[in-house]
C-alpha cells in the first residue's frame, strides 16, 4: 500500500488537492507500522525525493583512488560513465543487446557449473577495461538492465585474475542514494569480530 502511494506521488501529475489527499492516505498507512518501521520508510521517501546529485558533489565525495561507474545500456550504443577525483569520462560500449546476451549466457553457464572464463574475460574487456586504465582501490558500480544480475566480482582480466582480488567493489542504485548513504554516520561495531575464509584454490585440506 505504501509503495503504491509513493509511486502515485512520484509518477502521476496531480492537483494540489489530489496530492494532499494522497499524502493523507500515506500518513494513515504509516500509522499502521511500528515506530522503527515508520522511521525507516520515511527516510527512504526522503532519499527518493532528493534532487539528482550534481557532478561536482559526487567528485568531492570520492576518495583519491575510488572510482564511480554508471552504466547505460541501449539497443544501439551503450555507455560507461566514469567519475573520479580527476573528473568525468564517458566510455562508449557495444550495444545493450550484445551485453545482455553475453551476460545471460555467462550466468546460465555458471548455474550449469561450467567453466565460463572466456565469457568472464569478455565481459571484463567490455565493461571494466575502459575504466581500469589506472589502479583503483575501490570501484562503485551503478548497474543497468541485465547488469543488475551480473556478479561484477566474478569477472576476470586477461591474466585470469578475478576483479575482486585487486579492488573493493560496491553496488549502488544511483549517485544520489550513494551520497545519502555515504553521508550517514558510520555505525561502530559493539563487539570485535573475527572472520575466517576458505578458498579451495589456495588452501590445502588434509584428513587424519
Amino acid at each position: 500500500r505504501i509503495a503504491q502511494l509513493q509511486r502515485t506521488l512520484i509518477h502521476q501529475k496531480m492537483t494540489a488537492a489530489q496530492a494532499k489527499r494522497v499524502l493523507n492516505q500515506l500518513d494513515q498507512a504509516y500509522d499502521q507500522f511500528g515506530t522503527s518501521q515508520f522511521s525507516q520508510e520515511r527516510q527512504e521517501v526522503t532519499i527518493l525525493r532528493r534532487p539528482p546529485l550534481p557532478l561536482a558533489s559526487l567528485i568531492r565525495l570520492l576518495e583519491p583512488r575510488q572510482v564511480f561507474v554508471e552504466y547505460v545500456l541501449d539497443h544501439g550504443t551503450s555507455y560507461a560513465i566514469e567519475v573520479s577525483n580527476a573528473g568525468m569520462a564517458v566510455h562508449e560500449l557495444p550495444s545493450g543487446d550484445q551485453i545482455t546476451h553475453l551476460t545471460k549466457s555467462y550466468l546460465a553457464g555458471i548455474q550449469a557449473g561450467e567453466n565460463e572464463r572466456d565469457k568472464a574475460q569478455a565481459l571484463y574487456s567490455i565493461l571494466l577495461s575502459p575504466v581500469f586504465t589506472r589502479d583503483w582501490d575501490s570501484l562503485i558500480v551503478v548497474p543497468c538492465g541485465s547488469l543488475h544480475l551480473l556478479p561484477i566480482q566474478s569477472l576476470q582480466n586477461e591474466a585470469s585474475a578475478y576483479v575482486v582480488q585487486g579492488v573493493a567493489i560496491s553496488v549502488a542504485p544511483s549517485a544520489t542514494v550513494l551520497a545519502a548513504l555515504m553521508r550517514e554516520p558510520k555505525a561502530v561495531a559493539p563487539k570485535e569480530f573475527l572472520g575466517v575464509a576458505f578458498s579451495p584454490a589456495t588452501s590445502v585440506v588434509t584428513a587424519d
